[in-house]
């Protein structure tokens, strides 16, 4: 049974969600991306991993100096708390990874970030430390956060996840014909570099965006979310590769996707969300039991802070 306190939060989250309107279609080619508008959510209060980095803020490690394929160390040295998503790829170190929950890290904490291989053949330093890349496909992160709730759930059912993760990678590099000496899911991105900034130029984002719902041939791929416009604005070149590589593999028709579908499965999600404790780090983690929806997101200082929903996952 849930307490007071759960629902009164998903009550609130609820609410908040409401308040976003789904914005008329961007469509470029086989994807349509439908803009959610709204005000921001008491925020941003989070500094983004990205800008961090980049400002000296956070660093990301190996665990250690023989590193550990599943885990790696994130210290925040910002005064601010710092917002990690779900499938952002970390390149660097000993192998690139892909970061699996998405965490808030508060000022001058240290976690241990759960993370999974996206590069199966290297394992030896090539730098100290990682930096940002783009987002992992919507599928492999479907995947990815629908097998990690059946590790939560100590389900019988949970799969080898790193082995499908890396048969995944593998199954990206083989139809976009990439040749990748490491078998790195980053040599995918490189080499439908061009077609991915093609898609970007036709999939510009109106201002006053907080997320999208991502559609293709008619049906709902996932959807993110963010605190602000300007969060979104920040991420939106990294966030979008993830979108388009999996448009540019089964680019089969140019058909556009009505609204409809991603009305359908806005809907869909707000209904099936549920809310506990986080983790790791701070806040509440927001995830959905539901068949067919896969959910990551966390609550935090009176505001979704970040929420990522794939369709027919699992």
């Amino acid at each position: 049974m849930k307490n007071q306190k759960s629902e009164e939060l998903l009550s609130t989250i609820h609410s908040e969600l409401a308040r976003l309107v789904i914005g008329d279609a961007i469509h470029h080619r086989n994807l349509t991306v439908f803009p959610l508008v709204g005000k921001k959510a008491r925020g941003p209060v989070c500094t983004l991993l990205d800008k961090a980095i980049r400002n000296g803020e956070a660093v990301v490690r190996e665990l250690d100096n023989d590193g550990s394929v599943p885990e790696l160390r994130l210290l925040n040295n910002g005064v601010n708390p710092l917002l990690v998503t779900e499938g952002e790829i970390l390149i660097g170190a000993k192998q690139n990874r892909v970061v699996d929950v998405t965490v808030i890290v508060a000022a001058h904490q240290e976690v241990v970030l759960p993370v999974s291989c996206v590069e199966q053949g290297r394992w030896k330093y090539e730098t100290a430390e990682f930096r940002t890349a783009d987002f992992a496909p919507a599928a492999l992160r479907a995947d990815r956060t629908a097998n990690r709730a059946l590790q939560r759930d100590h389900s019988s059912h949970a799969p080898d996840v790193q082995g499908e993760v890396w048969q995944g990678v593998s199954g990206y590099l083989q139809d976009l014909d990439a040749h990748s000496p490491t078998d790195s899911m980053t040599d995918a991105y490189e080499l439908a570099n061009d077609r991915i900034d093609d898609y970007r130029a036709g999939l510009r984002l109106p201002a006053g965006t907080r997320g999208v719902i991502v559609c293709r041939e008619g049906q709902a791929v996932g959807m993110d979310l963010f605190d602000s416009p300007s969060a979104m604005k920040s991420v939106w070149k990294r966030l979008s590769g993830g979108y388009i590589l999996d448009a540019v593999r089964h680019c089969s028709s140019t058909r556009k996707s009505g609204k409809k579908a991603a009305t359908s499965f806005y809907k869909h999600l707000s209904k099936t969300l549920q809310t506990s404790q986080a983790e790791i780090g701070c806040g509440s983690r927001i995830d959905s039991p539901a068949k067919g929806v896969a959910t990551a997101g966390v609550w935090f200082s009176g505001g979704i802070r970040h929420l990522s929903a794939f369709a027919d996952a699992g």
